[in-house]
Order: structure tokens, then sequence, then C-alpha cells
């Protein structure tokens, strides 16, 4: 044993106590040491998000705000990518010695930096083995756009990181639809590192002119602080430039004020700015007073020299010192009596939801879908089921285009693909009572589109609605007059909707699943009209909306993909029930002549050729999808109806100039060959390059495949010609500016499904007819009615 130390000042029992504490305390250590191990190794798995010294706090604080939302459930296959996902993403990318990345609040023009991030789905083969729970979950993966504006010549870039939970793989994707790679730079989507440039050579620009414009229209650009009607504000139009590699924008002048679309000033200018060599940007043509100047330059001698040339200033579009002109809220009326003001009773008033909404996925009554959003193109609906059936694996839009046309440079040049503007990115804060009911529910949305994850708050709105329209009904009587039964349901609907704005125009989209199995999509449009001040050839295409204010004639496009699989099943066939004319005996007449009526003919598609439709009104049609193995009981096939409820024809000659980047539009429907790699009928890059289009919608038909017992998609296209009149202002109404298709069960089931429903009413004579009974559905949700509403009135099927 040991020997102590004498000069110690404890002694060996002490000594003994000292060690037993520090036991204890080294205990105590390793087990805190131990849990403190197990929770970053916790941390690790679960945020799984690599360290980056390039990682700053604005990103951190993206990480706190997410946890406040975390899933209860780990994301589905069809789920957006999540704050945390794109956080790993986008720091794999940035540590990347070979990319070279820029973080994108410090980029310029000439940098290489990430400009948009979204969910890259997996094979449709693997993803129906999975949620038919017969495979592994596919990994999710990311699809990343960078724009390489410091490589020789510049391009963009796509590549595919993954796992996204912790990204260890990084590829280059080059897809196949697309006609040409390298990415054209010039091609690429205005964002805010070129956009700042852009209005800073605006603002030099009206600097230079400021004399002419004060003289001209008594406005100016440059040295504005303030929203009036004497400052204005410039707005791009395009695609960018007349052809294929072009990039010149014409910018519009409007007065800076609420209704500036329909406020212009007749001015614009073009500024080139092709490349990643801002030295060589810059102002280019000017049309003034209804006349091109070759520069700006060329515009103030010739207006120094010739008095002809110059605007008068009486001419010009309204009065300023008429607020009501440009102010927004002058709309709203202010009586002297407001206070007697009737107002409408609140309706669609809900107090229990049929449905729920939880991490991506809704259920309504016989419906289940998952749901996704997308920067470019907004909601999609997957794996849609009726009964537990699958009906449609996809449906979703795919562009809103619309092609202007008039005299000056923002009318003629206006041909936008609004993709390209990032449709799901242009869906905002949803106003409750206007946008949707109050009692909606309102979710959220995650974007990357820049510098870091985004919340996009409250921008779809999900809730149930009261058509105000029976779904269905009969009343029953004899010819007496003796009441026996009626019958009927109300048309109680789920809406999901997104509002996208989209520069002037903003566009409702509604996907409306009704308890009969039809699931309807709409698209309803508002917002401004895009205008121009009057001038010589107003009334060739336009009407005059205000003083001095002409709107014109424009054609809207809408397009859709729906991916329908009949009953869960991937091989389907297209055909389309043909009613025509015939020329019979007639054995019914007694005068035996000749009878012409009309008949059925069913005609099988083989090809996508012959699936590529565009209607004739002369030969009304049924289009069917259907499945050649499936019977319903009485034996005919089970199919899904595609019925299309506005349809518009594209008038321009198909190759003509930008008609090329819209392919989709000569065909009011399409039928292809399911296939991964046909993901979209356009791209992000057809806005600024449609007369090449990197992808080409026709190029799918060209192939011309069989699509006899196949996995079928269909392309649908709907569309308005709007020619625009003074009661678009200050907005364009719904009313009379929606589009519709559905797709509905054609010989699915043996009857209408909805007859099982809860909210079914059937009402029948009792005891001679002195009495009635009512069955079915009595509680009445909409607040309009109120309860027991059919007690209330004294029903009783008769008349006097």
């Amino acid at each position: 044993m040991e020997k102590l130390n004498p000069e110690s000042r404890y002694s060996q029992k002490d000594h003994h106590n000292q060690c037993n504490i520090w036991k204890r305390i080294a205990i105590v250590f390793m087990l805190v040491s131990l849990i403190l191990v197990v929770v970053l190794v916790y941390a690790f798995v679960t945020m799984q998000q690599p360290t980056s010294h390039k990682q700053d706090t604005r990103i951190s604080s993206v990480v706190q705000d997410t946890r406040r939302i975390k899933a209860k459930l780990p994301p589905s296959v069809f789920a957006d990518l999540t704050p945390l996902e794109m956080m790993n993403v986008q720091n794999v990318l940035l540590e990347n010695q070979t990319l070279g990345l820029v973080p994108f609040n410090k980029a310029m023009v000439y940098s290489s930096y990430i400009y948009l991030m979204e969910l890259f789905l997996p094979t449709k083969v693997s993803v129906l083995k999975y949620i038919d729970k017969e495979g592994e979950k596919p990994e999710r993966r990311a699809k990343v756009i960078i724009f390489r504006g410091n490589v020789k010549p510049p391009r963009v870039e796509e590549y595919i990181v993954y796992p996204v939970q912790r990204p260890t793989v990084v590829e280059r994707y080059y897809n196949p639809s697309y006609r040409t790679h390298p990415i054209p730079y010039n091609s690429r989507p205005i964002d805010g590192i070129e956009g700042t440039l852009l209005m800073e050579i605006l603002k030099n620009a009206t600097e230079i002119l400021y004399p002419i414009l004060m003289q001209s229209f008594g406005v100016s650009h440059h040295n504005c602080t303030s929203r009036t009607p004497n400052c204005v504000t410039l707005f791009d139009s395009a695609p960018r430039g007349e052809k294929s590699g072009d990039r010149s924008t014409w910018f519009s002048m409007s007065r800076n004020v609420d209704r500036l679309f329909t406020s212009p000033v007749p001015f614009q200018i073009e500024v080139e700015h092709s490349g990643s060599d801002v030295t060589t940007w810059g102002p280019r043509r000017v049309y003034y007073n209804e006349m091109m100047f070759a520069s700006i330059q060329d515009l103030i001698d010739t207006y120094n020299s010739d008095q002809s040339v110059r605007f008068t200033r009486s001419e010009a579009n309204g009065d300023k010192t008429n607020a009501s002109q440009w102010d927004y809220s002058h709309s709203i009326p202010k009586d002297a009596n407001e206070n007697e003001r009737t107002t409408s009773p609140p309706c669609n008033n809900p107090t229990q939801k049929s449905y729920t909404v939880e991490e991506h996925h809704v259920t309504y009554k016989d419906w289940t879908l998952d749901y996704r959003t997308n920067p470019e193109r907004g909601i999609h609906l997957h794996d849609v089921k009726f009964r537990g059936e699958r009906i449609a694996y996809e449906v979703s839009l795919q562009e809103a285009a619309v092609f202007y046309s008039g005299w000056d440079p923002l009318q003629i040049k206006s041909k936008y693909f609004d993709s390209g503007w990032l449709i799901g990115a242009s869906s905002k804060e949803l106003m409750p009572g206007v946008d949707c009911p109050n009692t909606a529910s309102y979710l959220d949305v995650w974007h990357f589109t820049g510098n870091k994850p985004a919340k996009y708050r409250n921008s779809i709105c999900v809730f149930e609605h009261d058509n105000e329209l029976p779904l269905r009904r009969h009343y029953s009587s004899s010819v007496a007059g003796s009441f026996y039964f009626a019958a009927g349901m109300a048309d109680k609907v789920l809406v999901i909707r997104f509002i996208c704005t989209s520069g002037n125009y903003d566009y409702i989209f509604d996907y409306i699943l009704h308890q009969n199995g039809v699931l309807q999509v709409r698209t309803s449009a508002s917002g401004f009209l895009q205008a121009s001040s009057t001038n010589s050839h107003t009334q060739l295409y336009g009407v005059p909306i205000g003083k001095g204010v002409a709107g014109y004639l424009h054609h809207h496009m809408f397009n859709f993909k729906a991916d329908l699989d009949v009953a869960g099943d991937t091989r389907n066939r297209f055909s389309s029930i043909d009613i025509e004319l015939e020329k019979i005996d007639n054995i019914v007449m007694k005068n035996n002549k000749s009878l012409i009526q009309t008949k059925l003919q069913h005609r099988l598609k083989k090809n996508e050729k012959e699936a590529a439709i565009k209607y004739s009104f002369d030969h009304p049609k049924y289009y069917i999808i259907y499945n050649e193995n499936k019977e319903n009981s009485y034996g005919t096939k089970r199919g899904l109806r595609i019925k299309l409820d506005g349809m518009a024809k594209q008038l321009l000659p198909e190759g003509h100039e930008e008609e090329q980047g819209a392919s989709f539009s000569r065909y009011q429907l399409a039928i292809t060959k399911h296939k991964d790699s046909e993901e979209t009928s356009t791209c992000l890059y057809t806005q600024n390059d449609p007369w090449n289009p990197l992808l080409d919608f026709q190029k799918y038909l060209d192939n011309n495949e069989s699509i006899v017992d196949q996995d079928l998609v269909a392309w649908i296209t709907l569309g308005t010609h709007h020619i625009p009149h003074s009661e678009d202002v200050p907005n364009t109404a719904t009313p009379t500016n929606q589009v519709n298709f559905f797709i509905s069960p054609y010989n699915y089931y043996d009857e209408d499904p909805s007859i099982t429903s809860d909210e079914g009413v059937v009402i029948r004579s009792k005891k001679g007819g002195k009495e009635v009974e009512i069955q079915g559905k009595q509680q009445l949700s909409n607040s309009c009615k109120g309860n027991n509403y059919l007690t209330v009135m004294g029903y009783n099927g008769t008349v006097g």
C-alpha cells in the first residue's frame, strides 16, 4: 500500500471519500459525454446537413424557422423539397470546387450561381411499385439549375443532386427532351441580378431623356422617390429579341400608380443585354409618338431639330390632376349613407370539414390524392384515386401562354410563356374571404429561387364548396298531378386552389373534386389588361378603355397534362366516339320516306398522330381513354371521358415565329405514350427563345409511336380570344373568362357513384299525399340555408 504523505491535510478516510467523489464525477461526466454523443449523432442523422463555411446567418435563420413546421412524417415520394433538403443541396454545391459557385447574394451576371431548385421525380414505374407496395421508396433527388456566366461561352447547366437528406452525388443532367446541349445562356429567364443591372441602365437612359419626358408627358423616372402619376415605372415584355440567340428587351413606360398597367405613357425603349459581358449592354431603339428612332441620340437630335415629331402635351392619356383615374382605391364606393348599404350574407361556411390535408396528402369522401408544387408550374396532383382506384398518376398545369397583337413594340412583341416567369413562385398569399372562403384551409409552400429557401405563406387554399346546383335531381308525379317522390343531391365539391400573378394578369387555377367521381380543372382570368396608348392603328387591334388608353386583342392558351390510369392500370387505349349522320329506310312512318338521323361510330386511335386532335364542330365526338380488359357489369369497357369546355383555335400558321414555342396549341387534345423524359410540354427556356425552342412539343408526336394498350398521357389545351372592353377596367372579371376540362367516369361504374353519398335526399309521399317522409341528409352545412331546411319549408311536393 502506498504510504500517505504525513504533510497531507486529509486523513485516509477523507482521501477515500475524495476518491469516491471523483469516481462519481467521472461517471457523471461519462454519462453526459455519452448523451452528448447520442444527441450529436441524432442531429446529424435527422438534419443531415453538411457543415459549410459558406453558410451565412440568413440560412441559419431559415433552419430555426423550419423547426417549427417540422413534418410529422417523412416526406412522401411526391412531397416538395423541404427547406432543410434545399439547404443540404445548396451547401454541397457551394462547397464543390469544380463548379466554383458564388452565393446568389454575391453573384453577378458573369458569375456561376444557383438560380432554381426543385424536386426531381423518380420514374413512374419505381413510384408505382412503391405506392402499390411492391417496391422500396425511391430516393429523393433535387434538380438544380445553375447559370454559368463565368465560362466561355456562358451557358445554363442542370444538375441532379442526391440523396437530398445527405447529398453525396452531383451529376450533370442532360434532359433527353431538349433539342440541344448546352442550354443557351441567352434563353435563361431574367432574375434579380440581371434585373438590377437593367434597371440601372434604364435609370441612366431616362436621366438623359428627362427634358423630353417632362416636356412631352410631364413625367420622370430617374429622380422619382414616390408613387405618383408624375413618376413612371418601366416593365419588360418578352420574348427578348427577334430570332434565336437574341437577348434584347423592350421596356414600356407607365405611370407609377395602382393601375400602372392601364396607365401607359407612349414611350418605349429597347435594351440590349446579350451574353455575360455587361460592358456591351445598353439602350438601343426608342419608340416615341408612334415613331421609331435608332437610338436615344437619334431621338434627341430629331426632337430638337423637328418640332413636328414632338408629342403634344394635350394629347396625353388622362388628366394627372384626376386622382380617380390612377388610384385603385377610388373604385371602392363611399356613400353618404354608408351604414345603410347592404352586404351579402356569408355563404358556404361549413361548421365541420369533411376533408383532411396532411403532409401533402388530401382526403375527401371517396377521393384521395397527393399534391406537390413546382416553381415553374404550380400545383401538381398525383396518385389521384376515387374509391380506392387510381384514375390519374398526374394532373398538372404545363403552360399559361398569351399572344398579343397591336402596333407598338409592346403589343407586337408580347408573346408570353408564363412558366418562364415562374407560375408557382408567382403564387403569393391569398386573401381570406376574397380569394377563398374564410373557413378554407390555407397551406404554405416553400420554393428555392435564388439565395435561400423562401416560404410562400398561405399560397394554396383547400375548401369544401356548395355549387348551389343539384348534382342530380328528379321530381316524379302522376299524370293527374299526384306527387310520388322528389330526389336529388347538392353538388358539394372540394376545391384545391392557387392563384398566380404573372405581370398584369392573375390566373386562378382550381382542381375540383365532385362526389360522382368527376375531376374538374378550371382556369379563371382576372387582373389588369396590358394596355398601350391609343394610336392611329388602335381600331385594328384594340378598344379604347380610357382617355388615350386602349386594350389590345390577345389569345390566352392553357396547357395541361393528364396522365390517366384506368382503374390503376397503365395499359389503356384511346378512341373517339364520333356522332355521324346516316340515311336509313323509315320503318316507322307510314309514308316510307327515308330518315336522316345521327349514329355512333367508335374509332380507335392507333398512334400518336391519329390522336393529335384539331377539333371540328362539324364532327362532334366524345374522347375516351379506356381499358380493353376491364368491364363494368354490363360488359362495357371501363373508361374515362375527357371533356373540353373552352377550346380556342390557334390562328397563327404552324412554325411562324413564336408559334414554334407553343406547338402544343395546335391541338385541343393530344395523346402520347408515357415517357419519363417527356415530362412537360414547354420548358423554362421557351419564353426567351420560342423561335428555336429547346423543348418542342411537336417532337413528342412526330415519332408517332403506337398508343394501343400503352400508358397514355393526355395533353389538353384550353383557351380564349380576348377582345378587351371598357368593363375590363379596373380588372378583367372572371365570369366570362373561364375555361374548364373534365375527367369523368365513362362506363366506369354500374351507376352514378354518388348514389351512395350521405348528401343525397329523397322525399316520398305518405298517407295519400297528406304527409311526406324525408330520407337522407337534412343538416345542410350552408349557413345561408340553415339547418333542417326542408322541414322548415314544409315541403309536400303538391301544387296549390
